[in-house]
């Protein structure tokens, strides 16, 4: 499979990760199912594709993508110092300008704080597999083949801000430029990361913050 393609394959699943689980089946199926039933059908969901995310990973970068020193402690609590203080910053100036998005943000890590099974499979483990993949590995590197590193890390992090976003449009809250910006600064700090170190020093920095952010 070639570069362009295995790009392509990938968005697609996580386009479908998204739908499936944030804007389609499980909205309805929420409506329609008893709480009993409704978490047993997110829980199955979930350790399908928690599976589906490991044997990709594990297929296209166990040995690969060590794209600078490997695995590095320091880079990796600075970069995870840096994601929080953009969540900080920015979720402080939504929160002070009245901003839906944010209080959006605010139930889902409710919602997730009450469902730690969930929580753990999605945004621990299969999202941080899955959108580091898509994003600051296939994404980038396709990009930066035709633009150069500067364009392609760009080009796909904001991608990666608006992949964010979309769920205040589906809800009809309209586009969060606060949002975007934030998921947009984050990528970079990420980005970064995986150009200093490797692929799964960045999912460890990912499956780190996405924890820190359902605590707090």
């Amino acid at each position: 499979m070639t570069e362009r393609n295995r790009t392509i394959v990938l968005f697609v699943w996580f386009v479908l990760y998204r739908l499936l689980c944030g804007y389609l089946l499980f909205p309805l199926a929420e409506q329609k199912l008893s709480a009993q039933a409704f978490h047993a059908l997110r829980l199955c969901t979930l350790l399908v594709l928690l599976c589906l995310a490991a044997a990709v990973s594990m297929k296209y970068l166990f040995g690969q993508y060590r794209t600078g020193r490997g695995m590095n402690l320091r880079f990796i609590l600075t970069a995870l110092c840096g994601l929080v203080i953009v969540q900080l910053c920015t979720s402080a100036l939504m929160k002070a300008a009245g901003s839906e998005a944010f209080a959006e943000q605010s139930s889902v890590s409710q919602y997730l704080r009450e469902n730690p099974f969930g929580a753990v499979l999605s945004g621990i483990l299969i999202m941080p597999l899955f959108e580091e993949l898509v994003f600051r590995v296939s994404l980038y590197e396709l990009i930066r083949d035709k633009a150069g590193i500067k364009a392609a890390a760009v080009s796909a992090n904001f991608i990666f801000g608006l992949s964010h976003v979309s769920a205040s449009l589906f809800a009809g809250n309209g586009f969060s430029g606060g949002l975007c910006m934030m998921y947009f600064l984050c990528g970079l700090i990420l980005q970064m990361l995986y150009l200093k170190t490797d692929y799964f020093s960045a999912v460890l920095t990912h499956s780190l913050f996405n924890l820190i952010s359902m605590i707090v």
